[in-house]
């Protein structure tokens, strides 16, 4: 039996409709967009987490988080016996010393904040004009570096939560690779 090219054409047309369709209403801008977005900034891996990427969302976040924390722990000064008042805490995080890096660290939300708010101020009052303070640690390079690159990592995930594709597809598939963690 052969059918007419013409029904076949209206079927196929009322697929893509319907298709076209159930696309716009799986991504909405939403209460629930805002707060997936916001915390995807927040807490690296949090993005993936909620939209239902259970495993994904926790070796993204475990990845970036540890990148952004070792780098704070290369950060830390050396002991120097022949001072006494020395402060020992991480030096990569701070706005006041690295405006530039801070832009990219602050990709990590939460602990790019908290890390600057309790560690964030110079260890001297003119360590931004002096020469190369001898008492910075021999890594602190590596840990701006560490710190900054795991900020424009988040914000490449970040990026992708932000795609309303990424959306369509969780919401479309009938069981994502979501993993054990589900």
């Amino acid at each position: 039996m052969s059918r007419n090219p013409m029904q076949q054409g209206h079927r196929s047309q009322r697929h893509r409709e319907t298709a076209t369709t159930a696309r716009q209403r799986a991504f909405a801008l939403s209460g629930e967009y805002l707060f997936t977005v916001v915390s995807a900034w927040l807490i690296p891996g949090v993005g993936h987490f909620l939209l239902g990427y259970r495993v994904r969302g926790l070796i993204l976040g475990v990845s970036i988080l540890g990148l952004f924390w070792v780098g704070q722990a290369l950060a830390v000064p050396l002991q120097n016996p022949s001072l006494q008042d020395q402060r020992r805490y991480p030096l990569a995080v701070s706005r006041e010393v690295n405006p530039v890096f801070f832009a990219c660290q602050v990709g990590n939300g939460l602990s790019t904040l908290l890390a600057n708010h309790r560690w964030g101020r110079p260890l001297y009052p003119n360590q931004n004009r002096d020469n190369i303070d001898r008492e910075l640690p021999r890594s602190l390079n590596l840990a701006i570096l560490f710190t900054s690159v795991s900020g424009l990592l988040n914000y490449l995930l970040l990026l992708h939560i932000l795609d309303p594709r990424t959306w369509t597809q969780a919401k479309a598939e009938d069981e994502p690779l979501r993993g054990p963690l589900q």
